[in-house]
C-alpha cells in the first residue's frame, strides 16, 4: 500500500509491530491465499502501548473510562483487485460481532482524508482537533466509533445501522462521549450538522 516502508519486510511481505504481540490479527481467506487483514488492540486484552495512545490521542478517554471499553482497529489492508468489493465490510462486521460480545465501548482508528466520506457514513466520527502525520503513516484522520449509539447510526442514515446490535435501554454509551467529540475535531462532515451550522 506504499506505507511502512522502514518497518514492513518486503521480501517477506510481512509488516510485524510490537502491538502485534497483544493484539487480535483478522484476516480472510481466499482459496487459501490471505486477501485482508485488520488489527484489533483491545484493553480487555493489554494495556495500550504509549505509541497507541499518542497515535489516537486517547489520554482524554483513558482518564475517564475503564480501559476494557476501549480498542483501537488499524492496519486494515484488502489485495488491490479486491477492493471495493464486500471483503473490508466482512472484516468490520466480524470485529463489530466482538464489540458487542465484550461490550467495547469505543473504537478508535484513523483514515486517509479521501475515505473519510465512506467511514463517516457507516458512523465514525471525527474526533481530534489535530490529524496524525507521520513518514510511515502518512496524514491520517482519526475517527471513533460510538459501538452502541444504534440512535446516532439512524440519525445519520448509515447502512450500518440495518445490522448493529441493539441494546436498547441497556446501551452503553459514555457520558464523556458528547464532551470529547460532539465538536467534530478539525474536519466536519455535511452529513453530522445540522443544516443552520
Amino acid at each position: 500500500m506504499g506505507r511502512y516502508g522502514q518497518a514492513a519486510d518486503h521480501a517477506r511481505k510481512m509488516l510485524y509491530e510490537f502491538e502485534d504481540e497483544t493484539a487480535r490479527i483478522t484476516y480472510a481467506l481466499r482459496n487459501g491465499e490471505v486477501v485482508a487483514t485488520g488489527r484489533l488492540s483491545w484493553g480487555g486484552d493489554a494495556p495500550f502501548t504509549q505509541h497507541l495512545i499518542d497515535h489516537y490521542m486517547l489520554e482524554p478517554f483513558l482518564a475517564e473510562l475503564p480501559q476494557e471499553v476501549l480498542a483501537v482497529a488499524e492496519r486494515g489492508m484488502v489485495k488491490p483487485e479486491l477492493r471495493g468489493s464486500e471483503l473490508f465490510q466482512e472484516l468490520v462486521r466480524f470485529s463489530a460481532e466482538f464489540a458487542n460480545e465484550n461490550r467495547i465501548q469505543l473504537i478508535f482508528g484513523a483514515c486517509e482524508p479521501h475515505l473519510l466520506s465512506g467511514y463517516v457514513g457507516q458512523g465514525m466520527r471525527t474526533f481530534s482537533n489535530k490529524n496524525i502525520n507521520s513518514p510511515e503513516s502518512g496524514y491520517l484522520i482519526p475517527l471513533v466509533r460510538v459501538v452502541e449509539d444504534v440512535e446516532y447510526l439512524r440519525r445519520i442514515g448509515s447502512p450500518t445501522a440495518e445490522t448493529a446490535k441493539e441494546f436498547g435501554p441497556d446501551a452503553r454509551i459514555p457520558e464523556c462521549v458528547d464532551r470529547l467529540i460532539t465538536h467534530g475535531g478539525n474536519v466536519m462532515s455535511q452529513r453530522l450538522i445540522e443544516s443552520g451550522a
